[in-house]
């Protein structure tokens, strides 16, 4: 036969600890949240500065390929932001000659995404491929986000690219 106690347990949470448990519930989904906000937002750069390299070897391949002055016209606008377009047939002093032709279609980045030039909205290559941003340097192009809206790019998550004169390839620091 047993015997019935007269107090019976019985295992339950108590209010501190459920509420320690929703607080730490809390805190992790916060994080969790900012962290996909953060890498939507790095998606967006990282794929600028993809598409930015990739014009670029279009670009000195064209000009290759072609045997021509190829150049690569960057322009903002305030609704799209930056865009840009691959000509061909520059007559020398940076203009497009009256039978030069753009190559392909106007493509736009992301427009969250600002860009700073070291020297004008231009890259320029010849028929061997090297990059002449008119002064013979290495022309070196910023990319980031523009968080301030002024149109500058944000230094804390800044890309340069460089554009190498000599051989018109690119590294990105």
């Amino acid at each position: 036969m047993m015997i019935k106690s007269k107090h019976s347990i019985k295992a339950a949470f108590t209010l501190i600890e459920m509420l320690v448990v929703m607080a730490l519930m809390a805190l992790m989904i916060g994080v969790g949240v900012s962290s996909f906000y953060g890498m939507g937002e790095g998606s967006a750069l990282t794929g600028a500065v993809n598409e930015f390299q990739a014009a670029m070897v279009y670009a000195r391949q064209q000009a290759i390929l072609q045997r021509s002055d190829i150049r690569v016209f960057f322009d903002k606008d305030s609704n799209t932001g930056w865009s840009y377009e691959v000509w061909t047939q520059t007559n020398g002093n940076g203009r497009v000659s009256s039978n030069g032709y753009k190559i392909g279609s106007t493509s736009y980045i992301h427009n969250s995404v600002a860009l700073g030039f070291s020297s004008g909205n231009t890259v320029d290559f010849n028929q061997l491929g090297q990059s002449s941003s008119g002064s013979g340097n290495n022309q070196t192009i910023d990319i980031g986000f523009d968080k301030d809206d002024n149109g500058s790019v944000d230094p804390t998550t800044k890309y340069t690219i460089t554009i190498f004169s000599l051989t018109g390839l690119t590294k990105v620091e």
